[in-house]
């Protein structure tokens, strides 16, 4: 199993001053230093292996060892004058990584920072700024965080009501200078191009990584253009997931001569004509044609080719669709159905969940051949300044990464009505490959019943769903071409929106 740190821990407050005490790690020849003070933190490298310490309530240069240590301490750790060199106000990076259950024995462990051959010191204010989407963030895991550090960190969090209103903040004249900020999933391309958010660094050190399925490796590694590839950098870490669920009323089924909605095509039934309600998503709605005609989410133009499907087919199908909705809104679609303008409303797990809670009379479905994902994602913006003026997150940043995918977190008991954890998220089951030419046949149809508001897809379901991947040049202009060929109502719209 991973180490959750790779240098030292920070203990629990001692006496005044610094009690250090040398400790060898289990199964390697490097060692540890405990240290413990209620002041500042530094990071000190010395003949290859580091120590994390706290440094006495003294603000002044450290002259001949570590203030606070007396000449018994400098020759038990092997310090001496030579080896502090100190850069006042500057950090070297001592990230803290909370293990799953919390802290053990009541430390925080700590990762290295492999530098070069000069030390220096820097002091580290232990406060994580975090602006974080409203409703995202259980306080439940705040409250944690805290207790968790023992007082030695805090977390200060923020919120806005979007993800448009978080895009503002990283994007305006002064962007925010927090050190993680809730990114979309759908917003990561865009953020990784235009430089945004930087990378995280080294997180396969961290348990966290661990504990993450490909799947979510895979979403998270980008390339600088933002495009999804194995080679790239990590940019992200999933905290919780969602997915594109259909909602409609039970009572009304007598119109759909008593047809229940089970999959993407029951969409297309003449019966719902100006009766669903749609969010207004261009790539939703694009990929709801592609599933109706057995491709996936991500169909691109090699996937329409090999499957047979011609632009004009696709073009065809979504037109369709459009014919079938009353409302395609990120806001009327709600009220829409709550006033019964609509009898199905497509859209946001988040957003419907809660809507089908207030009434027993709507029943939820995820479509057989599998739905669209989506995520919320920690990143780290461009201007992070982690409580210093080198432009550098907190070292508490492990650590809220780590408590955010902690096992004891992952429960499906709320279903998907806050957001899932991402440990409950299986693989895919088509190894990402776009070319799926799988029709949706009567004779093969399978039908799915209705969740709970309480639980989850069913695993099959889940592994057949896609996250909405960044298209290449040429689909996006296929899909241009394909809806200019209408060119009234709703269809504009989109164009735009594309």
């Amino acid at each position: 199993m991973k180490r959750p740190g790779m240098a030292g821990c920070l203990a629990g407050p001692t006496a005044r001053g610094l009690a250090v005490k040398r400790v060898a790690k289990a199964g390697s020849g490097s060692n540890v230093l405990h240290s413990v003070s209620p002041s500042r933190v530094f990071l000190i490298k010395d003949s290859g292996w580091h120590r994390s310490m706290k440094n006495s309530q003294k603000n002044g240069a450290i002259n001949h060892g570590v203030q606070g240590m007396n000449d018994d301490d400098e020759r038990a750790c092997g310090l001496s004058e030579s080896d502090f060199l100190v850069e006042r106000r500057r950090v070297l990076l001592a990230t803290c990584a909370i293990v799953a259950s919390g802290v053990v024995d009541g430390c925080i462990p700590c990762a290295s920072y492999a530098g070069d051959d000069e030390l220096r010191m820097r002091e580290v204010k232990m406060v994580l700024r975090v602006l974080a989407l409203r409703g995202s963030v259980p306080q439940q895991w705040t409250a944690d965080f805290k207790t968790a550090l023992e007082g030695y960190g805090i977390p200060a969090i923020s919120y806005k009501p979007t993800l448009s209103d978080i895009w503002k903040e990283m994007s305006g004249r002064a962007p925010t200078t927090v050190d993680a900020v809730t990114v979309g999933d759908a917003w990561l391309e865009r953020a990784v191009m235009e430089g945004r958010i930087q990378p995280i660094e080294d997180p396969e050190q961290y348990r966290y990584w661990d504990a993450l399925n490909n799947r979510w490796k895979r979403l998270v590694r980008r390339d600088v253009n933002g495009r999804v590839s194995a080679s790239g950098r990590v940019y992200a870490v999933p905290y919780r997931w969602g997915c594109t669920v259909i909602v409609f009323r039970k009572d009304r089924m007598a119109r759909w001569s008593n047809s229940r909605i089970s999959d993407w095509d029951d969409l297309l039934n003449p019966k719902l004509k100006n009766r669903i309600a749609f969010m207004d998503s261009p790539r939703e709605l694009i990929g709801i044609a592609l599933k109706t005609l057995g491709l996936s989410y991500n169909a691109d133009v090699e996937a329409l080719q090999a499957c047979g499907v011609s632009q004009e087919n696709l073009g065809m199908r979504v037109r369709r669709l459009i014919a079938q909705a009353k409302v395609i809104s990120n806001k009327d679609h709600v009220r829409a159905y709550s006033a019964g303008d609509v009898d199905v409303i497509v859209g946001s797990s988040d957003d419907l969940i809660p809507l089908a809670q207030k009434s027993s009379n709507s029943a939820v479905v995820v479509p057989a051949s599998g739905t669209a994902l989506w995520a919320d994602l920690w990143c780290v913006p461009r201007h992070a300044a982690g409580g210093a003026v080198d432009g550098e997150p907190s070292p508490l940043l492990p650590a809220w990464l780590e408590l955010c995918v902690q096992p004891r977190r992952a429960t499906a008991s709320s279903g998907l009505q806050r957001g899932v954890s991402p440990l409950l998220l299986p693989n895919g089951e088509y190894k990402h490959s776009k070319i799926r030419c799988n029709p949706i046949i009567d004779s093969k149809r399978v039908d799915v019943e209705p969740i709970g508001t309480r639980e989850l897809p069913s695993v099959d379901v889940l592994q057949k769903s896609e996250f909405l991947e960044p298209l290449d040049d040429d689909t996006v202009m296929l899909y241009q071409r394909m809806l200019h060929a209408s060119s009234t109502g709703p269809v504009d719209d989109i164009i735009r929106n594309l």
